[in-house]
């Protein structure tokens, strides 16, 4: 079985479209996890109203502490063997648990690839396996694309032999690290160009609003994933992954003007040395970045990327 996994928060937009689309699998064995995280909308009433009329659909509410703690809520009620998570105001294909479920081999996670023009979902069928340490270091050698956590089938006894939990308060970069951390522990990945999820581009979403302090949690999990791959041995060189998280928040503040937090990611991490860390990763522009701060300095580098992105 396959526990599928929504968190909730007033999503009465698109909520009826992403059950609806559940309930019309091809594959029937699975249960749905809707954990109602504090909503205010009528989302409640539109879970309930499937409760109501599928057993294999359940409701949990809970106070308001974001999606990483609604997730953990759907790991600890799951009963399936399978794990898969659905945002809210996303669908699946009719065929997407189906599909992901052929691909699965024990010690191996499939990945498929996503829509976000309706017309396109279902489309595609090829793949490709990958040993799954180096498909991590292609991810932070930026090889292949990243993938998604909405995307993927898991297997719910690694999940739990491992603890493998989501960190409550991390507002991004929390879905890598949940499956960098569970990748680190099987063997093999195998991709797919089917588009089986349409994501629906939310522009109010949190990976699309602009930076402000919560988001320096990204560089938080950085860390932490880097330090978790080091100890497991798949990369050496952990200052290099951090250093890109911090490289990235360094560039974004300085272009769009937002002084407070670049001081604050300073005052916070040696920027100078992951700046010069960055010079040993693979991709020019990333060592390009480095070396322009290192030549400019923390004042002019700030005041040269917030002209020009005002120019």
């Amino acid at each position: 079985m396959i526990s599928i996994i929504i968190p909730i928060f007033n999503a009465e937009s698109y909520l009826e479209e992403c059950l609806s689309s559940i309930l019309q699998q091809s594959y029937v064995y699975y249960e749905v996890i809707c954990v109602n995280d504090g909503s205010s909308d009528k989302s409640p009433e539109i879970c309930q109203k499937y409760v109501d009329i599928d057993d294999r659909f359940k409701l949990f509410n809970k106070e308001n502490s974001g999606v990483s703690a609604a997730r953990n809520v759907g790991l600890a009620h799951a009963q399936g063997d399978y794990i898969c998570f659905v945002d809210a105001d996303d669908k699946i294909h009719r065929n997407y648990l189906k599909q992901l479920l052929s691909l699965h081999q024990d010690g191996t996670i499939p990945i498929c690839s996503y829509a976000t023009n309706i017309k396109d979902l279902g489309v595609g069928g090829k793949k490709i396996k990958y040993d799954a340490k180096k498909y991590i270091r292609h991810i932070f050698d930026e090889d292949i694309p990243h993938p998604n956590l909405w995307a993927m089938l898991f297997d719910a006894k690694i999940i739990k032999d491992n603890n493998i939990q989501f960190v409550v308060g991390c507002i991004k970069n929390e879905d890598t690290e949940f499956f960098v951390k569970y990748m680190a522990n099987i063997n093999s990945v195998i991709v797919t160009n089917y588009k089986g999820y349409y994501y629906r581009v939310n522009p109010n979403s949190c990976m699309n609003t602009g930076i402000d302090v919560r988001s320096l949690t990204s560089i938080e999990a950085q860390a932490r994933i880097a330090n978790y791959l080091y100890d497991k041995q798949i990369i050496s060189d952990r200052d290099r992954i951090l250093g890109a998280s911090v490289q990235v928040y360094v560039f974004a503040t300085a272009k769009d003007g937002k002084n407070i937090i670049y001081d604050i990611i300073h005052d916070k991490y040696d920027v100078k040395y992951f700046m010069a860390c960055m010079l040993r990763h693979p991709r020019l522009s990333r060592k390009g970045v480095s070396l322009c701060y290192l030549l400019l300095g923390r004042s002019i580098f700030y005041k040269v990327l917030s002209f020009v992105s005002r120019a």
